[in-house]
C-alpha cells in the first residue's frame, strides 16, 4: 500500500517535470493562485463486509460545502499561443457529515438510518492541456486582454477520510490515492501583459475505496466524488 503511493507521488512528479520542460523551448510562462467553494453531487456510499456476509449501501448520500484553495504552474507555447499546458495543485474537506440515509442491506432490508460523519481531506494533482481565445489584443498585451479557455486533464486524488463513529477502534484514518480527471473552464482578464485574474469553474471526478476496520476486520468503504468547483484567481505571466 505505501509503496504504491509512492510509486503514485513519482509518477505525478515526473509528469509535471517532463509536460513543463518539454519543446518549444519558447513559451509564455505563468503562475496563478486561487480560492473558491466546492461542492460535491450525492452519492451512494457502499460499506462492504461490516460483518461476516453482510454489505450496507448508503443512497444519495450529501457531502459539505467546503474552501477550496490551491494554484497551478505552466505555459503557453509562443508558436500555437492558443494551446498551454499546466502543473495543477488544488486542496478541498467534502466532509460527509452525519445525515440520515436510506440504507439497503445485502440481506435485503431497506431502512432510513443515521450515518455517522466521515472526514474527507483531499488533494488534487493534475496535469492540463489548456486552449484560450485571445481577444482584445493590443501591441502591449499581444494574446489578448480578454482570455476566454478551457481546460483538463488526468488527475490524482490523495484523500485522507477519517471516520468518526461507524466502526470500532474509532478514530481510524486511511489514506487513498487513486486517479481521476479534471474539466473545466473560465474567462481571464489582463490588466497588462504580466498581471492579471481570473473566474474559473471545474468539474473533478474520482472514485475512492478506504480500508477501515471493524474489529479487527477489513472493512472497505467506497464511493465516488463527484464535485463542482466555482474559483476566482491571481495569474501571473512572464
Amino acid at each position: 500500500m505505501i509503496q504504491g503511493r509512492l510509486t503514485a507521488v513519482a509518477v505525478v512528479a515526473w509528469l509535471c517535470v517532463s509536460v513543463l520542460t518539454a519543446s518549444p523551448v519558447g513559451a509564455e510562462w505563468f503562475a496563478d493562485i486561487f480560492v473558491g467553494a466546492s461542492k460535491p453531487t450525492s452519492e451512494d456510499v457502499k460499506i462492504r463486509e461490516i460483518s461476516p456476509g453482510l454489505d450496507l449501501r448508503y443512497k444519495d448520500v450529501d457531502f459539505d460545502t467546503s474552501i477550496t484553495y490551491g494554484g497551478r504552474f505552466g505555459k503557453y507555447f509562443d508558436g500555437l499561443p492558443w494551446l498551454g499546458v499546466s502543473a495543477d495543485v488544488m486542496s478541498f474537506s467534502p466532509n460527509i457529515s452525519q445525515q440520515t440515509s436510506v440504507q439497503h442491506a445485502s440481506t435485503g432490508t431497506v431502512a432510513a438510518t443515521t450515518l455517522p460523519p466521515i472526514d474527507l481531506s483531499s488533494t488534487v494533482v493534475s496535469i492540463d492541456l489548456m486552449l484560450r481565445l485571445p481577444l482584445l489584443s493590443t501591441t502591449d498585451i499581444p494574446h489578448g486582454r480578454l482570455q476566454p479557455y478551457v481546460l483538463g486533464g488526468p488527475a490524482f486524488f490523495f484523500t485522507d477520510a477519517r471516520d468518526r463513529g461507524n466502526f470500532l477502534p474509532r478514530h481510524q484514518s486511511e489514506l487513498d490515492v487513486a486517479a481521476g480527471y479534471n474539466v473545466g473552464g473560465g474567462v481571464a482578464w489582463q490588466f497588462d501583459k504580466t498581471l492579471g485574474i481570473f473566474g474559473e469553474y471545474r468539474y473533478s471526478h474520482v472514485n475512492h475505496e478506504f480500508d477501515f476496520h471493524n474489529f479487527g476486520a477489513r472493512v472497505p468503504v467506497e464511493t465516488d466524488l463527484n464535485t463542482h468547483h466555482i474559483l476566482i484567481g491571481i495569474s501571473a505571466k512572464f
